[in-house]
């Protein structure tokens, strides 16, 4: 299974309806970085199809939905996290 793409029309039967929890992805085609995640996240959806719904939402299709939840920006940074002696990567998004 890939990432759901979904619009205004279908935002809140996909995302707010549904049974299993959901990863919603702002994304925009010119977002380098955002582009640079999108493999990433294919893959999760593919991984974990049976526990987790990973949902993409183009906010220059989708303007609406993005003043809906204060998306200001599209800002990535790599972030590290260190618990229990394990070094875990993270990823942090601003919006």
């Amino acid at each position: 299974m890939t990432a759901i793409a979904v619009s205004n029309a279908d935002f809140d039967t996909v995302v707010l309806q549904s049974d299993t929890p959901v990863l919603l992805d702002f994304w925009a085609p010119w977002c380098g970085p955002c582009v640079a995640l999108a493999p990433a996240l294919e893959q999760m959806a593919t991984d974990r199809h049976d526990t987790l719904r990973v949902v993409k939402v183009n906010v220059d299709e989708n303007q609406d939905l993005a003043a809906k939840f204060a998306v200001r920006g599209l800002v990535f940074h790599p972030q590290r996290r260190y618990r229990t002696r394990a070094l875990r990567h993270g990823w942090s998004g601003q919006i």
